[in-house]
């Protein structure tokens, strides 16, 4: 079951109907799920409200910072899908231009993502060792052995520069399977095949850009 979840707050639902626009058309997903703060609605898509959640106070370490706290959402996995083995999230800065179906041929380790090469920044993680979270396939079956809550708690009692996706590195580092970076094609991946997924991180241009226009109204 090819299973694909968004993730977006009420600033961010204008942008996550793009990206599944885009998903419905080229993607081929089983089904796609979308955790929000309430009141998405579209058609093909199961809404989560999630915004009762009680796995991050807001008044904790990472829940106000220049990103929105779904982002945090990405490592309650386990809990929100229970009875599903491997689910595959994506940001809403995505679009998808092709058949998603070989990104579950992989035998992924905690987690399946594309290595970022120009980290750094944060000053915590080589950049042959950090990965973007953008574009992330979850072994929840492997990760309900305590791992993702490993990372929720540290979350919870540490600030992170890019929250989730520090914690992740961190915590899974050498448990990271590495996915062809035309999964994950963005300015902090090397170019490598044809895209299947084009992630607009980091890129001012991506509301008023030419791959919003197209999906904006399908």
């Amino acid at each position: 079951m090819k299973t694909v979840v968004y993730l977006a707050t009420k600033n961010l639902y204008s942008s996550a109907s793009v990206c599944i626009n885009s998903l419905q058309r080229n993607g081929n997903a089983d089904e796609i799920f979308i955790l929000t703060e309430g009141g998405f609605k579209k058609d093909g898509v199961t809404e989560i409200d999630v915004s009762g959640q009680t796995f991050f106070p807001i008044d904790g370490m990472n829940y106000n910072s220049r990103w929105t706290w779904m982002c945090l959402m990405k490592t309650a996995m386990t809990e929100i899908f229970p009875g599903k083995d491997k689910v595959l999230i994506l940001d809403c800065d995505t679009i998808v231009e092709k058949d998603i179906s070989p990104m579950w041929w992989f035998d992924i380790d905690y987690y399946g993502a594309c290595r970022q090469y120009d980290d750094g920044r944060n000053g915590m993680f080589t950049q042959n060792y950090y990965f973007n979270a953008g574009v992330l396939m979850c072994n929840l079956k492997k990760l309900r052995d305590g791992t993702e809550a490993e990372i929720r708690r540290r979350l919870n009692g540490r600030k992170y520069t890019y929250p989730e996706q520090d914690c992740i590195n961190e915590v899974c580092r050498d448990h990271i399977t590495t996915l062809p970076s035309r999964f994950n094609y963005c300015p902090f991946t090397l170019p490598d095949g044809e895209i299947v997924i084009r992630h607009f991180a980091a890129c001012k241009e991506w509301v008023d850009g030419y791959f919003y226009r197209m999906y904006e109204e399908c």
